[in-house]
């Protein structure tokens, strides 16, 4: 009769850890845990991608880099994003950090010739976040 009894507690303990389970694949997965409660966060790894705290420093002009988008081209000349990073200097509940990762899903959502710093910064700008890239009107 004990068997029986622990036997049903280990299935209803089973049973109510998958109802609370995160299945596995699901987007919290993609995003590192400082990052779980930014809303751009978890639209990037709504679309698959990865979102990263990193150190990021500084690019070849001495600029500090907040955020960068990582991809890869196909043969065929396909853009495939694979990871965005937000420095691990910025807050990662902040209005930066939304406005930095906005300006990164911009890059994700505008390919090829549409995909300058302007458009990241009016995507973001869209979505609420006054964001100017070092590089507007550069590149």
């Amino acid at each position: 009769m004990n068997r029986i009894i622990v036997v049903i507690l280990a299935i209803c303990v089973v049973a109510f850890a998958i109802g609370f389970a995160q299945p596995v694949g699901t987007n919290s997965q993609l995003v590192a845990p400082e990052l779980q409660g930014n809303s751009a966060a978890q639209e990037i790894a709504a679309l698959g991608i990865e979102v990263a705290d990193e150190e990021l420093g500084q690019d070849g002009n001495g600029y500090t880099v907040r955020g960068q988008t990582w991809y890869y081209v196909q043969p065929d000349g396909t853009e495939v994003n694979v990871k965005v990073i937000l420095d691990d200097d910025v807050d990662p509940n902040s209005y930066d950090a939304e406005a930095i990762l906005y300006h990164e899903l911009g890059h994700i959502v505008n390919v090829g010739d549409a995909d300058p710093e302007e458009a990241a910064d009016d995507y973001a700008a869209s979505r609420g976040y006054s964001i100017t890239d070092a590089y507007h009107g550069i590149h």
